[in-house]
């Protein structure tokens, strides 16, 4: 008894004293656990907690953690790893994290706006609007080079504007750039106040005259491709330019360049080109399609079929009339040793190049769909051959169809890919003298490719033309080269999901060229002449865009004397497109990560859901935790791997910067507010005018009409035929006739 007691006072002991000495490594961080007066009342209000406790809740905020869960999360990890240390007395309330969420979008723009700040020019400003929730917002993200590279940081992701049209939202733009030079501001006064003797830690926060437009003197402008969009670059760039000038820059110390973004215009040309194939099949085979009955719902449209194969079929797909439960387990059960080609997700997306992209794998795996479908078909009985699966079963019988995806996929490998990777990264290939201006070269090359698919259109099915198109630039861009060698060398797929094993595997890309190009299956032969029928029209689809001075890729071609086109440029012009993005992939991506969390929090405020999304994609708050986790492979970027912006500053900033977020959150959240309110108003106005306009036609139809009866009912009225005849009669000229008549069709 007594010798157990020992032990356990030893126990004891040898805790109190680990106790000790992590308080002692701890410090004042250890009290800052705790609430600095136990008696002031929780009422939500985020300056009752010190920096260090706003801190964790903003950290666990940014790891996309609920609010809900955040206390009880805190103590869980407290209680664990120092359990019987008395640290917490009380924790933060769900109302407090809550209103968190505006200290953390306060946070995240100043430190954006610092990265920013510091730098001694803009490489590129990208832009892109939405609408969530009745309301429509813009971001803004700059492109500039670190010592890491090339990086892209969102300076503010929810620009609301009073109106929609591009000069307010121009405006709107240049407002948030002066906000973003007022919270370094706030920055630094919050810091001169509460390290009045540390002016060396005010030397590292830039002011709001560091924060300046006219960094974008040489810089690059990019957007999507719509009308509003290209007004907005033309603003932008008057815009910078007049702030350059009042900095007293020169005329040729001035050239902001206009670019659009390369994978919007890619995903136009096939939009384009997938509504003329869908036509000229659909003319075509307008007497089969009369006779199929409309409840199966068989056209065309192929991106609609897509939809289709994936609801049947798609093992992901929240359709309950779907069989992708089924089909799993007849390809495991029937044909185990085949590799099943995955789908691309066509359902909830838009994006215009889904209708190459999701052609290669249905292509492959038709003929187990149609296996399947009997499969099941003879299991089920009539219960199992509904709507959906007959529609399927035409589809995938027809060879147009078959042809259709032939077509489809050989432009998904020959084209789309290539572009995609050139456009996705130009900023990454400064070494091998491409970029953004250089993606002209491209579409020369494609130009002069269709014209010879037009001339002949053999070429369409001969693999040496088409996987040959970009030589000339792979030739010089060694990492495009090897992208294309992987993809379609080298690159493997499972047969059995997870095997490790050699036999298991596949070169997906390459069975899929020996299918397009030198097809075995009966049905992709038999499409010979229809297909290359359909690449002339193909070709002809994308002439067409590309020389439709109309459209924004009209600007790069060379044979029409396109402004930001090869012939034009001057080397030193081609050159300043050298480490430049081509795509606002970036811009699109914040918006999409905004859906995300407004999906997940859906009573969230639109502005925490743009603080989320920008901490998140700015990673300044990251704390480096891959390098904690053992036995998994470093991202391959390896600016990725490092502490995020916020964990390089100094202590002192670091605190400074929470306590300038807590002072200016509500101001933040009024000013949000404001602009909500503001957006409303105008939309409350555009509304009531075009009301008032429409009462005003309607009062002016009213009068008129009244007109018209008292016309009828005085003698100019023609009421019966002979009076009709009499007057008619009278008219002397053949004018006179005529617009008597005319009058009279008109009452």
């Amino acid at each position: 008894m007594i010798h157990d007691l020992r032990e356990q006072l030893a126990r004891k002991t040898e805790e109190a004293e680990e106790f000790e000495l992590m308080a002692n490594l701890a410090g004042d961080d250890l009290a800052s656990f705790r609430y600095r007066n136990r008696k002031v009342k929780k009422i939500g209000n985020p300056k009752q907690w010190d920096p260090i406790v706003t801190q964790l809740v903003i950290e666990m905020l940014a790891h996309q953690t609920p609010p809900s869960c955040i206390s009880a999360n805190i103590l869980s990890v407290v209680k664990l790893l120092v359990p019987d240390a008395p640290i917490v007395e009380e924790l933060p309330s769900v109302r407090f994290v809550r209103n968190c969420r505006t200290v953390l979008l306060h946070l995240s723009k100043t430190l954006a706006a610092y990265e920013i700040a510091i730098q001694d020019r803009f490489l590129q400003l990208f832009t892109d609007g939405t609408t969530r929730r009745q309301t429509e917002f813009q971001n803004v993200v700059i492109g500039i080079l670190t010592a890491s590279g090339y990086r892209r940081v969102a300076l503010d992701s929810c620009i609301i504007s009073e109106e929609h049209n591009a000069k307010s939202v121009t405006s709107s733009i240049i407002v948030a750039f002066q906000r973003s030079g007022k919270l370094l501001d706030q920055w630094r006064a919050v810091t001169e106040e509460m390290y009045p003797d540390r002016p060396d830690l005010l030397h590292k926060i830039p002011s709001s005259k560091d924060m300046s437009l006219s960094k974008l003197a040489k810089g690059f402008t990019m957007t999507d491709t719509c009308k509003t969009a290209k007004k907005i670059q033309v603003l932008l760039k008057e815009e910078i330019a007049k702030v350059c000038k009042e900095k007293g820059l020169t005329d040729n110390e001035i050239e902001i360049h206009t670019s659009y973004c390369w994978q919007h215009l890619r995903n136009v040309w096939f939009g384009a080109v997938e509504t003329a194939l869908n036509n000229t099949l659909v003319n075509q085979l307008e007497e089969s399609l009369a006779s199929i009955p409309s409840m199966y719902r068989v056209d065309m449209d192929i991106v609609q079929f897509y939809q289709g194969v994936e609801k049947m079929v798609g093992g992901t797909a929240n359709y309950h009339k779907g069989a992708g439960k089924d089909f799993v387990f007849y390809k495991e059960e029937f044909h185990p040793t085949r590799y099943l080609y995955p789908l691309t997700r066509v359902c909830g997306g838009t994006r215009q190049d889904l209708s190459v992209e999701g052609a290669p794998s249905i292509l492959m795996n038709l003929p187990l769909y149609l296996q399947f479908l009997r499969w099941r078909s003879g299991v089920c009985g009539t219960s199992g051959d509904g709507i959906l699966a007959t529609n399927l079963h035409i589809y995938l019988r027809s060879v147009e169809m078959v042809a259709l995806l032939r077509v489809m996929s050989i432009l998904h490998i020959s084209i789309c890919m290539p572009v995609r990777w050139l456009a996705g990264k130009t900023a990454e290939l400064s070494d091998y003298d491409f970029g953004h201006c250089d993606m002209g070269k491209a579409l020369d090359t494609l130009e002069a490719a269709f014209e010879a698919i037009i001339e002949d259109p053999s070429k369409f099915l001969d693999e040496d033309f088409m996987m040959g198109l970009f030589s000339e630039i792979s030739d010089k861009v060694d990492p495009f080269k090897a992208y294309l060698e992987y993809m379609f060398e080298k690159k493997l797929g499972n047969v059995v999901v997870n095997s490790k094993d050699d036999e298991d595997k596949v070169l997906p890309y390459d069975e899929i060229l020996a299918a397009v190009f030198y097809p075995n299956r009966k049905d992709i032969i038999q499409t010979d002449e229809l297909c290359r029928e359909l690449a002339v029209t193909a070709a002809t689809a994308f002439l067409v865009e590309f020389r439709d001075e109309s459209k924004a890729t009209s600007n790069y071609l060379s044979s029409i004397g396109g402004k930001s086109s090869l012939a034009v440029l001057t080397e030193s012009q081609r050159k300043s497109g050298i480490g430049k993005e081509s795509s606002n992939s970036t811009s699109e991506s914040l918006h999409g990560t905004t859906t995300d969390i407004l999906k997940r929090a859906g009573t969230i405020r639109l502005d925490h859901a743009a603080g989320d999304e920008m901490i998140k994609y700015n990673r300044h708050v990251d704390r480096d935790a891959e390098q904690y986790i053992k036995g998994t492979k470093p991202p391959a970027n390896k600016d990725a791997t490092q502490s995020g912006l916020f964990f390089t500053l100094p202590k002192e900033l670091q605190i400074s910067a929470v306590m300038a977020a807590k002072r200016g959150s509500k101001n933040l959240k009024k000013e949000h507010d404001q602009a909500l309110e503001s957006q409303k108003r105008a939309d409350l106005a555009r509304k009531q005018a075009e009301q008032e306009q429409i009462v005003e036609k309607a009062k002016e139809a009213y009068i008129r009409a009244w007109e018209l009866i008292e016309i009828y009912r005085s003698e100019r009225g023609w009421k019966t035929l002979s009076q009709s005849w009499r007057t008619f009669n009278q008219l002397s000229s053949e004018s006179a006739r005529l617009r008597a008549v005319k009058e009279q069709i008109v009452i």
